[in-house]
C-alpha cells in the first residue's frame, strides 16, 4: 500500500483548501500533521477534527509536547468536543500537555 501525505495529494489533485480534515490514525497524528505542513503553514485548512490520545502517540514514540507545539506554530488552537457533539472549552498549549485525561476530541481551528 503506497502512503503519501496531505501537501502532496492537494498539490496532484489542485486542491486549495480542505474544509475539514478529520484524522484518525491510533496515534500517528503527528505524522498526518507534519505531512500538511505546507497547507496548515498557508492556513488552508479550516478545521481538524481528531482524537487526541497521548498514549497511542507515546506508543509510536512521538513527543507528544512536541506535536502540540507543533499545532500551535501553524497558528491552530484546539478546542474540546463535548460528549453530546457541541463544542467545547479552548485548551492551551499547556492543558494539552499536562494530559490530565485519558484522551478526547478535539478541533483545531485557525487562531485568527
Amino acid at each position: 500500500m503506497a502512503v503519501t501525505t496531505i501537501d502532496a495529494v492537494c498539490a496532484a489533485f489542485n486542491i486549495e483548501r480542505i474544509a475539514l480534515l478529520k484524522i484518525d490514525v491510533e496515534g500517528a497524528e503527528p505524522a498526518v500533521i507534519r505531512g500538511a505542513s505546507r497547507m496548515l503553514g498557508c492556513k488552508r485548512i479550516d478545521a481538524i477534527y481528531m482524537e487526541f490520545i497521548p498514549e497511542f502517540m507515546s506508543e509510536m514514540n512521538e513527543d507528544v509536547a512536541a506535536f502540540v507545539s507543533l499545532i500551535y506554530s501553524y497558528g491552530y488552537v484546539a478546542f474540546r468536543i463535548q460528549p453530546n457533539g457541541d463544542l467545547g472549552s479552548f485548551m492551551s498549549e499547556e492543558e494539552l500537555v499536562r494530559r490530565e485525561f485519558d484522551g478526547l476530541n478535539v478541533v483545531l481551528l485557525p487562531n485568527n
